[in-house]
């Protein structure tokens, strides 16, 4: 029942309670949380590059980048670069996050 309302209509976060509950777990309770992160990898100098870097080596990003031309790649990373730029404090770009913290008793 839980994994029909996981890929049903149900929002995530009611699938994943359901299945929490339904593995004993009791008073679940979600709590946002909101940080800024830094995305880069690598040694160069500039944060933007390294951003770039690491956005372009992992992730669903990385996957998709992998089947393209190089020419579209070199646009992507190019448009990357312009983006970051909003994002750079004290020579690191730090992106906006979200995650949730759930807790309940076993």
């Amino acid at each position: 029942e839980c994994l029909q309302a996981f890929y049903g209509k149900s929002t995530r976060r009611n699938s994943f309670t359901c299945i929490l509950n339904d593995a004993g777990w009791q008073g679940v309770q979600w709590q946002g949380f909101e940080t800024p992160v830094e995305i880069g990898a690598g040694t160069d100098p500039d944060p933007i590059e390294r951003a770039v870097f690491f956005m372009t080596r992992i992730g669903s990003l990385a996957r998709g980048l992998a089947h393209l031309s190089d020419p579209l790649r070199d646009e992507i990373k190019a448009a990357l670069r312009v983006a970051f730029v909003e994002y750079v404090q004290n020579d690191k770009v730090m992106l906006p996050a979200k995650a949730w913290i759930i807790t309940g008793k076993a």
